[in-house]
This record gives structure tokens, C-alpha cells and sequence, in this order.
């Protein structure tokens, strides 16, 4: 009843026993990394329920036995970093199930023959002197047995959802080509994972898959610019170690999915130039590590949740050109990093809130064509570091803070105010 042999990594020497070919329950098969010499048993090729058969690096010699094409359930074969003879079988690329193939370094002459390059389902080929990638530099198990190394099930992951991502575009995601030089990948970390997928107006037009899931590495994940469509799968608050999402300029629809507030690690939150409709969530309020958060440009609705008032690392903060109504929450004072507050071009209403005049490192504050209303708070005079302010079209009464003239001529003339000291905005005073 034996399915999983595993005896790699120690010093077997010899050949391989035919009468392993006994266990015909068997289906996974680990003999690498010993000093096997001799040929590939064609027995083997009994074994009718193997899904994996890695003999890699050894010493073995001789040709591949052309049995091994009558091993139907195979899906992953690696005879790399041996001695063996003679050409690559074509009937390998018969196998309907394989999907990794790893052949380089073996001593086999030439190239993988044209049946097997083309054949469908090989996800990751390598063949001749040297590795032609890092989508399997070990194969996967089955789940009862030695777990999938986490790299491999990375490319297996972006190979599944390659065509649904890319639309029209094309990509050079493929067997031919490593891992490490697919467009937009990085690789890195121990042990090797796939940890930013980053293709920035690439001219890509399917919609985001679900699949992303399964890339549990990412740390980036940044698609600005293209003509993806569909909604953003709540299934990316599953990536735990995420830090940057990018998907302005997109033409995404459907609500911004809560689960995102899962995310402890993020920095960044960029879902700019959209179709996204909705409130924003409050679970947002959870992201104690975001530093942007930038949503303009969007048809979202709803209060701003005063939640955000709990995101003591924000630094940028951009809701301009949404359909945003309600007060501005007073829990946004509450944001002393805060370096940029662009709400303008909402439907907000009430006063501004004094609690603004808190945010000291506030270097840019805009809040016009708004339904805001009531005097301009004097607490505005606080913010010191502004060198943009913009706060036309509401209804603001009172008058302008005066340490705030060097920049505020401009908002003061358009709000029809003066500053407080009596003195109208430079540009409304009459030329001599």
C-alpha cells in the first residue's frame, strides 16, 4: 500500500531496483541527490499510478526508457544532473498529465524535440547543459507525501492564471523562459518565492483572477495602467504578507472588498481611476501599517468612515473626484502623520472640522467644490507646513487664519473672505 517513497539527499550507491516496480500503489518516487549509477530500470514504466518520478542528481547512465511514455498519470519528471545518454524521447510528450519536466544537465543530447516543447500541459521544461529556470529546482509531491516547494506551486499558480490576467496582451510566462525573467516577476527570499508581480501599463485586458491567492509570497502586487476589468477579489486579503497594492487606472467595478482590512502589513493602497462604487469600508480602519491611501476618481459613495481616524501611519490620504457625501469625521485630526488630505470634488457637507488644525505636518490640505459650510476654523492657523491649501467652492464664512497669506490669496479670493487681521487677499486689492 506504500504511495510515497522518499530516499533522497543520503549516499545509495548502486543501481535502482527493478522490483520497485513491485509497489504498484506507488505514486511518488524520490531517489535524488544519492550517487545511483546504472541505467533507469524500464520496470518502472509498471508503476501505472506514479504522478512523480525525480531521480535527479545521481550518476545514472544510459538512455531514457522509452517505457516511461506509458506512465499516463505522470505530472512531474526529473532526471536533471546525471550522466544518461543518447536523445529525449518524443514520446514523453505524450504523457497528458506531465507538467513538469526537468531534463538539463543530464548528459542527453540536444534539445527537448519538438513533441515535447509543444506539448500542452508542461508548464515548466528545462533541458540541455545548464537550468533553464527556477519554476521547479525540486518537484512537486503529493500532498500525503513531500509538500510542493513553495516555488513551484508559485509558477503553477501563474502559469494557471496567465490567460485570464492578460487578456489580449501576451506574456512570455512559459516553459521556454525561467521564472526569474518572466516580465514582471521577482523571485527572492529563502526559500525561493515568488514576491512582487509588477506590470505596470502593459496593456493587459482580462480581469484579476482569484488565483492570486495562491501567490502567499507577494509582498507587491501592481497593475496600474491597463484596461483590467471585473472586481477586486476579496480573496486577496488572504495574502497576509502584502504591502503594496496598485490598480489605479484600471476600469475595475464593484465595491472594495472588506477583507482588504486583513491586510496588517500593507503600506499602500492605491485603487485610483476606477468604476469602484460603494462606501468605502471600515475595516479599512484596520490597516494599522498603511501609510497611502489613494482612491480618487471612483463613483464611491457614502460617509467618509470615520474608521480611517485609526490609521496612525497614514502619510497621503486621496478621495477627490468621488461621489462622497456627510461631514468630514472629526477622528481625522487624529492623523498626525498626515502630509496630504485631498478630498475636493465630493458632495461633503458641515463645517470643517477644528480637529484639522492638529495635523501639523499637513503640507497640502484641499477640500474645495464640496458642500462644506460655516467659518473657517482658526485651528487652520496651526498648520504651518501647508504649501498647498484649496478651499473654493463651499460656503466657508468668517475669515482666513493670517499665517496662512503666503499661500492662501488665492482660496481666500474665491471663498470672497479676508484674513483675519482686516486685510483682503492680496489679489483683490485695487493696482495703484
Amino acid at each position: 500500500n506504500l504511495r510515497t517513497l522518499d530516499l533522497s539527499g543520503n549516499e545509495i550507491t548502486g543501481g535502482i531496483p527493478p522490483e520497485l516496480a513491485n509497489l504498484t500503489n506507488l505514486e511518488a518516487l524520490d531517489l535524488s541527490g544519492n550517487d545511483l549509477d546504472r541505467g533507469i530500470p524500464n520496470e518502472l514504466a509498471r508503476l501505472a499510478n506514479l504522478r512523480t518520478l525525480d531521480l535527479s542528481a545521481n550518476g545514472l547512465t544510459g538512455a531514457i526508457p522509452p517505457e516511461l511514455a506509458r506512465l499516463a498519470n505522470l505530472e512531474t519528471l526529473d532526471l536533471s544532473v546525471n550522466e544518461l545518454a543518447g536523445a529525449i524521447p518524443p514520446d514523453l510528450g505524450s504523457l497528458a498529465n506531465l507538467r513538469f519536466l526537468h531534463l538539463h544537465a543530464s548528459g542527453l543530447d540536444g534539445d527537448a524535440p519538438p513533441e515535447v516543447r509543444n506539448a500542452g500541459t508542461i508548464e515548466s521544461l528545462t533541458a540541455g547543459d545548464a537550468p533553464s529556470g527556477l519554476c521547479a529546482p525540486r518537484l512537486p509531491m503529493p500532498a500525503r507525501g513531500i509538500p510542493t516547494p513553495p516555488l513551484a506551486s508559485d509558477c503553477a499558480t501563474l502559469t494557471a492564471l496567465r490567460d485570464t490576467l492578460a487578456g489580449g496582451a501576451s506574456l512570455n510566462w512559459g516553459p521556454t523562459v525561467p521564472l526569474a525573467d518572466w516580465e514582471g516577476i521577482t523571485v527572492s527570499g529563502e526559500p525561493a518565492r515568488v514576491t512582487a508581480l509588477e506590470l505596470p501599463d502593459r496593456g493587459l485586458g482580462g480581469e484579476l483572477p482569484r488565483e492570486l491567492e495562491g501567490l502567499t509570497g507577494l509582498t507587491r502586487l501592481a497593475l496600474r495602467g491597463q484596461a483590467l476589468t471585473g472586481t477586486i477579489p476579496p480573496e486577496l486579503g488572504n495574502l497576509a504578507s502584502l504591502e503594496h497594492i496598485d490598480f489605479r487606472e484600471n476600469q475595475l467595478t464593484g465595491g472594495i472588498p472588506p477583507e482588504l482590512g486583513q491586510l496588517r502589513f500593507l503600506e499602500n493602497l492605491s485603487l485610483g481611476n476606477n468604476g469602484l462604487v460603494g462606501s468605502i469600508p471600515p475595516e479599512l480602519g484596520r490597516l494599522a501599517s498603511l501609510r497611502v491611501l489613494d482612491l480618487p476618481g471612483n463613483a464611491l459613495t457614502g460617509p467618509i468612515t470615520p474608521e480611517l481616524g485609526d490609521l496612525v501611519n497614514l502619510m497621503e490620504l486621496y478621495l477627490l473626484r468621488n461621489d462622497i457625501s456627510g461631514p468630514i469625521p472629526t477622528e481625522l485630526g487624529n492623523l498626525v502623520n498626515l502630509t496630504h488630505l485631498v478630498l475636493n470634488g465630493n458632495h461633503l457637507s458641515g463645517p470643517i472640522p477644528a480637529e484639522l488644525g492638529n495635523l501639523v505636518n499637513l503640507e497640502r490640505l484641499q477640500i474645495s467644490r464640496n458642500q462644506l459650510s460655516g467659518p473657517i476654523p482658526p485651528e487652520l492657523g496651526n498648520l504651518v507646513n501647508l504649501t498647498e491649501l484649496s478651499l473654493g467652492g463651499n460656503d466657508l464664512t468668517g475669515c482666513m487664519p493670517t499665517t496662512l497669506r503666503p499661500l492662501a490669496d488665492a482660496s481666500a479670493r474665491g471663498l470672497r473672505v479676508s484674513y483675519c487681521d482686516g486685510v483682503p487677499p492680496a489679489a483683490a486689492t485695487p493696482s495703484p
